[in-house]
């Protein structure tokens, strides 16, 4: 399954006399907005940066509609600027009407907003573009002959299995532990901590 990760961010405000732009400059009202949007492969609703069982209210996209001008967004970005189902959300200049709330993902950061792939394609001009390509193999002892011959086919990419993400969330949590581990026994810190 394909996807396209982009981040669009909105500058608006006014430049200050000097000429120096900055936020907080004197006479300076630059606000600047950035969301990250995802295009997913809406034909794999069970493979793909969203899942359609990531969907916890409305629905998922419908595969027949691949150019639709639906959106699901994530739950931390419809809170935060207060959507639901049904809303309307701008991107790229164009609207898109909120079908689904969705879950953070189990692995990787996930976007504010996502959209079928196509639709985001045509809405930002790169056809035919994607940034990552997912892929599930019928069997664990084919992860690793799948994964060189996608290194060998795509040169220059980066392929990262199961394997390596479950490395690195167990590194990390043996690196949190040992931290717990220290605050336990270091009674300097424990008094920082309660």
């Amino acid at each position: 399954a394909g996807s396209l990760t982009l981040d669009a961010v909105r500058v608006e405000g006014t430049v200050p006399e000097s000429g120096i732009a900055g936020a907080r400059g004197p006479g300076g009202s630059i606000q600047f907005d950035r969301r990250s949007v995802t295009g997913v492969d809406v034909t794999t609703p069970d493979l793909g940066e969203l899942t359609a069982d990531q969907v916890t209210s409305g629905r998922y996209f419908d595969p027949a509609r691949p150019r639709a001008r639906d959106a699901v967004l994530s739950t931390a970005y419809a809170n935060a600027n207060n959507l639901s189902v049904g809303a309307t959300v701008s991107l790229g200049g164009t609207d898109f009407t909120v079908i689904g709330i969705s879950a953070a993902p189990l692995g990787g950061t996930p976007s504010d907003a996502y959209v079928p792939l196509q639709a985001l394609q045509q809405v930002a001009d790169y056809p035919d573009k994607v940034t990552k390509v997912l892929v599930r193999v019928t069997s664990v002892d084919d992860v690793d002959s799948v994964a060189a011959r996608i290194e060998e086919g795509f040169p220059g990419s980066e392929v990262t299995t199961a394997s390596d993400l479950a490395a690195t969330v167990g590194g990390s949590l043996d690196d949190a532990q040992a931290y717990v581990k220290q605050l336990a026994t270091d009674k300097r810190y424990v008094r920082d901590v309660y």
